[in-house]
């Protein structure tokens, strides 16, 4: 075996050499050519914040239960702002972002007509309510840039509280509703609320300004009145009150807005600018490169 092994060494040899001065190769490229290449810069996106106002329509719904058939009511009044702080996900993927705001909507529902019978449903007798609601959401947001356009995803969750309330009944349940219920809360109406919020949409980005087009939808996890409020009324004794009832609102609110970015989106922002002016100043030197301190001729005698 050992005898092989040598002569297979022996013919490796010249391989081994031709590769070892292949690695020694330097390749050479005509002023022509690279005339001709196109080097594309990267761009790098910062950590910017962004400030914008928002304005479009709401189709809103209540999901009851028991269940109950209803159809979108549509309000053509939304209004929101908001703040938006862009940063990096891990310190360098550039897909993040925080976003706060204030939203001024509405929120309610509206029966279907039996188109058979041609009877309307209701609630109590209400065939129709519009809420003005007022929240402040805040998300999380996942977005990929694609110069000029900007995809992004939000999701969080919000706190509002419901300020007015605009109700409808037919005529026929006029004697049988307080007409001052047109536009006032009842006793065991909730007015508070909170719940899911979140949606998805596109940029386009004119550096320092943005346009943004959207959807958001809003599910409150709080209903509009206590589930059991009708528990007196059908069942006064405590030990009897099994009586629920409960109704969410669900808003769809599709929107557009001008966003203004109120530091830089890509290249070198002041701060730094600055760092690097100081770097250049007052460079940094290795501790043990710096040369030995002098020693006075008194000291040396």
């Amino acid at each position: 075996m050992k005898r092989f092994v040598l002569p297979a060494l022996l013919l490796l040899l010249p391989l081994l050499l031709s590769g070892r001065e292949r690695q020694k190769d330097t390749v050479f490229y005509s002023a022509e050519y690279l005339d001709t290449v196109q080097v594309r810069k990267g761009t790098l996106i910062n950590d910017y914040t962004t400030l914008g106002v928002n304005a479009g329509v709401t189709f809103s719904t209540m999901l009851f239960n028991p269940s109950k058939p209803t159809s979108f009511l549509f309000s053509p009044e939304y209004l929101s702002v908001y703040y938006t702080r862009h940063c990096k996900m891990f310190g360098y993927l550039p897909y993040f972002a925080l976003k706060i705001g204030a939203e001024y909507s509405h929120s309610g529902f509206e029966f279907k007509t039996d188109p058979t019978t041609g009877r309307t449903y209701h609630d109590n007798g209400i065939t129709k309510c519009d809420m003005r609601v007022v929240t402040i959401p805040a998300m999380a947001e996942i977005h990929v840039d694609v110069d000029p356009i900007k995809i992004f995803a939000d999701v969080g969750a919000y706190g509002g509280y419901r300020v007015s309330i605009n109700r409808e009944w037919p005529s026929s349940q006029d004697p049988y509703i307080d007409a001052k219920y047109h536009t006032a809360f009842k006793d065991y109406e909730i007015r508070w609320e909170y719940g899911l919020h979140g949606g998805a949409g596109i940029a386009l980005m004119f550096d320092p300004v943005e346009i943004h087009l959207g959807a958001m939808v809003r599910w409150s996890w709080s209903d509009i009145y206590v589930p059991d409020y009708l528990d007196e009324q059908y069942h006064p004794y405590p030990r009897n009150t099994y009586y629920y009832r409960f109704a969410a609102p669900l808003d769809i609110m599709v929107y557009a807005g001008v966003h203004f970015q109120l530091t830089k989106r890509k290249g070198k922002t002041v701060n730094m600018l600055r760092r690097e002016a100081y770097d250049i100043v007052y460079p940094k030197t290795d501790e043990s490169e710096k040369p030995a301190p002098e020693v006075p001729e008194s000291q040396n005698r």
